[in-house]
């Protein structure tokens, strides 16, 4: 399993904004494997907190999405699944 010192920054994808929250592309060192991370500042507050819930659930409900085309190195989104709670 990989930690987070296996993992290093690419590219910022969204600065730290009105959601108190930034994204990145992080590659992993040594590999071509790429993820995207979003880091949610000031979780421990109920305003962040629901933003997280709220988040997870959409991504939740994309996963299960049959209009959603999980490729290897790309997803392309082809509909509408529904609203996320």
């Amino acid at each position: 399993m990989s930690t987070y010192r296996d993992w290093e920054v690419q590219k910022e994808l969204s600065k730290r904004g009105d959601s108190n929250s930034r994204v990145d592309i992080m590659k992993k060192k040594d590999t071509d494997d790429f993820i995207v991370r979003k880091v949610i500042h000031g979780i421990d507050q109920p305003l962040y907190q629901a933003i997280f819930t709220r988040e997870m659930r959409a991504l939740y409900k994309l996963n299960k999405c049959k209009t959603i085309l999980h490729g290897e190195n790309c997803i392309l989104v082809s509909g509408l699944c529904g609203t996320a709670g």
